[in-house]
């Protein structure tokens, strides 16, 4: 995930869509996501909103429960990115 977030924010800092050095944002990237250990109240809600769905959850399946995670990982993620500040 390091590598993803240094990938993006030299895509996010070059802009041109040409293939360049990412490994000098790898320390951005740590801290970046040093930064969103710990959720907002807003993320903690979206995950939990997800969690209400969990209510039809068919028998306990590892599919599903690895579904689930996935869809509340996006959403608290979501949450991050539709706050100010």
């Amino acid at each position: 995930m390091i590598e993803r977030v240094a990938r993006a924010i030299a895509g996010a800092e070059y802009g041109d869509g040409f293939d360049r050095p990412w490994e000098p944002f790898l320390p951005h990237a740590r801290a970046a996501v040093e930064a969103m250990r710990e959720p907002t109240d807003n993320m903690v809600e979206a995950g939990c909103f997800v969690d209400d769905l969990r209510s039809d959850r068919p028998g306990g399946s590892k599919a599903y429960d690895e579904h689930w995670m996935n869809c509340s990982y996006r959403a608290m993620i979501d949450a991050i990115l539709t706050e100010e500040g």
